[in-house]
Parts: structure tokens; sequence; C-alpha cells
């Protein structure tokens, strides 16, 4: 298992008025090798985000798709990558 851990910073207005964030969930959620994400709301427009996926080899692989499309749809988020785990 691999877990990716960022702390995402979101403008509260502009997330509540798009789909976009949900429209980047379900592209994700279709990525090989995904587990499953969990949010904590740190409230103040940042949650902390875990992403945990089958393999390192897969968290990479869906970069190459999920890179792009951040940056297309969620150009507001400015996710910041805490870090990562190799279990």
């Amino acid at each position: 298992m691999f877990a990716i851990v960022r702390l995402n910073s979101f403008d509260q207005i502009k997330l509540a008025a798009s789909p976009a964030l949900e429209q980047f969930d379900q592209i994700h959620r279709t990525q090989p090798g995904y587990v499953g994400t969990i949010v904590v709301d740190l409230q103040a427009g940042r949650r902390l985000v875990l992403n945990l996926w089958e393999s390192e080899e897969d968290s990479a692989a869906a970069l190459s798709v999920l890179g792009p499309t951040a940056r297309q749809r969620c150009r507001s988020s400015g996710p910041r990558s805490a870090g990562s785990w190799n279990r």
C-alpha cells in the first residue's frame, strides 16, 4: 500500500460554486490501483487529504492523468504535498 498526504487550501466561495472538485474526484476514483481517499476538514478552507493506492507505481501512473486534470479543473485549490508513505 502507498499513501499520498496533501494539505489543500481552497477558496471556500469558489469551491462551493463549482463542480470541479467532484469531477476531479470522479476521475481519481477510476484510476487503476486507487484504494480510497480520507479527507479531514481543517476549517478555514483547508483540508488534509490522504489518498491510498495499491502501489507507488499505481500512484505515479495516475499522476500523468490527474496532474493535468487537477491543473485544469482545480486551479484555485493550490494543493501542497505534505509527504507520502510506502508500506
